[in-house]
């Protein structure tokens, strides 16, 4: 029998997730890096050592890498097939939630849980992204699941192409998470039913070929660069220290989860307090999301993609609370999800208004968003008053939808001079190119700059995030560049803060042969 709500499930994802892949630039700096890495090594027809701008990069495993190459021999070098693998990835993140919870739990819970992922922020803001963030959740995702259902030998296969994708992470996570929940529960039987040894030989199988083949053909290069750089120093330093805030993740666990954020704490504490058969389960996602949320408060490096991995655990509680209240909807409940829904959505559309109006280039789509919260707020919470909880449903899964669409044409649009170099890098190709100056460019850019014009030039980094650019060959400081008495008829692609934090006296050599709204191209005269 065709289940409806399944197709209803999957198309909301698609959706969010594919709607306008294609048609907008890639924004700096994190998926031009995947983009370009992937274009050189299709080039060069090395698929064993990522590069890039012709250089060696151990920055993360190939997975990604591998299936973006895929990917562009099918649909060419283009945005679109960038981004498709982590499209495709986030259907299978949908499709393996609502297996596992209907095996766990029920097929309403399972569809709550995936209506509920499918259209959150998050989702479809990670779903469109050429990043690995959401084919890491996939294999992550899954081996958590294997875990809690016993499937030991899954568990440790998807834990291996977890840690093709993004390294050490792939094998610690399931395992500090598994070993957290068995704790909690006070249940180590797992550990006597693991198949330790012959599930290790497995996970090894998978992914330490990669790992041995790059150690053979670097040396200590690699392992300190890929271990000691990209994973250890990201964990213990920061790379953006404005970010160092213990609250970080406050906002981003409020926009991210966003429309259901009025279902989160009643979701949390209703699995506290839940003393059913299904007790053991509702923790184990209660401390999938709890410790992935406070190992990323921890770590000093914070980047909002970061925490996506709680996302599942936090929507399969949302699913089962939604089915409990669908079940017993009492009097308290009603008034206190009522009362979350009016903060919780006042304070969004308010932010989105003040957001909106101190940039003029996104205030008409900022203040349609801010309107369709408060329209929504207004159904949601007479359908609460009612007690029905299939219209909440449905009315903030549509509310979901409208905003992505507004985002996609209304917002982007108009900011995307500011995010992504396309633009730019076009200019310079048509107008600059042809001069054959030497060439300067800018960290943040030069990734996107590099995938829209085949240029990689010489880079120049930020003072303030010097510390993070050791695995570069040949970067250079702004301002020393700038005191070079070779550089004289050299162009330089930068943003326009880096162009503000010269001193005038520099600032004076400089012609701007172009500039958007945030970066320029400059040329350096006597």
């Amino acid at each position: 029998m065709l289940n409806y709500r399944i197709l209803f499930m999957l198309l909301i994802a698609a959706i969010n997730i594919f709607w306008g892949i294609g048609s907008t630039p890639l924004m700096d700096p994190d998926e031009p890096a995947y983009a370009e890495t992937a274009k050189e090594m299709l080039i060069a027809g090395n698929y064993l050592s990522p590069k890039i701008f012709g250089d060696f990069w151990f920055d993360k495993p190939p997975m990604y890498y591998w299936l973006i190459i895929y990917s562009y021999k099918i649909f060419g070098i283009n945005e679109f097939a960038a981004r498709l693998p982590a499209a495709l990835s986030g259907m299978g993140v949908i499709l393996s939630l609502y297996y596992y919870a209907r095996k766990f739990f029920n097929e309403n819970i399972a569809f709550n849980a995936g209506i509920v992922l499918a259209s959150c922020i998050n989702f479809f803001y990670i779903g469109k992204a050429a990043v690995t963030d959401m084919t890491l959740l996939l294999f992550m995702g899954t081996a958590l699941y294997a875990y809690l259902d016993e499937d030991y030998y899954l568990m440790y296969l998807c834990a291996a192409l977890g840690t093709l994708t993004k390294g050490p992470i792939g094998i610690v996570f399931p395992v500090a998470i598994a070993g957290l929940h068995m704790m909690v529960t006070r249940n180590f039987k797992p550990l006597k039913d693991m198949r330790i040894y012959t599930g290790l030989l497995v996970y090894l199988a998978v992914a330490a070929p990669w790992y041995v083949m790059m150690y053979s053909e670097h040396g200590t290069v690699f392992t300190d660069t890929f271990f000691g750089l990209h994973n250890a120093a990201r964990f213990a330093s920061p790379e953006h220290p404005g970010r160092v805030v213990w609250y970080f993740y406050l906002p981003v666990l409020f926009l991210g989860l966003f429309p259901w954020i009025n279902m989160f704490l009643g979701a949390v504490w209703s699995a506290l307090t839940d003393n059913s058969r299904q007790k053991g389960k509702l923790w184990f996602f209660q401390c999938w999301w709890i410790f992935v949320f406070l190992f990323f408060s921890i770590a000093k490096t914070k980047l909002i993609s970061y925490v996506f991995p709680m996302f599942p655990a936090i929507c399969i509680l949302i699913g089962f609370y939604i089915d409990k209240l669908d079940d017993r909807f009492r009097a308290i409940n009603k008034w206190i999800i009522i009362a979350q829904t009016i903060l919780f959505f006042s304070i969004f559309a308010i932010a989105i208004v003040f957001g909106a109006n101190s940039l003029p280039a996104i205030a008409t789509g900022g203040n349609l968003i801010a309107i369709y919260a408060t329209i929504t707020l207004i159904l949601v919470s007479f359908s609460l008053y009612k007690n029905n909880i299939q219209a909440v449903l449905f009315t903030q899964v549509i509310f979901s939808v409208v905003i992505m669409f507004t985002l996609v044409s209304s917002v982007l649009p108009n900011v995307v001079k500011s995010f992504s170099v396309k633009e730019l890098a076009l200019n310079y190709k048509m107008h600059v190119s042809n001069f054959n100056r030497p060439l300067y460019v800018d960290k943040f850019l030069r990734p996107g700059f590099a995938f829209y014009t085949n240029e990689w030039g010489s880079e120049i980094v930020d003072k303030r995030n010097a510390a993070f650019n050791t695995d570069s060959k040949s970067s250079y400081l702004l301002t020393e560049l700038m005191s070079k008495g070779d550089i004289i008829g050299s162009n330089i692609v930068l943003r326009r803060s880096l162009y503000q934090r010269l001193p005038d006296f520099q600032k004076q050599r400089l012609d701007i042969l172009y500039e958007s709204q945030d970066m320029l191209i400059v040329f350096i005269k006597m």
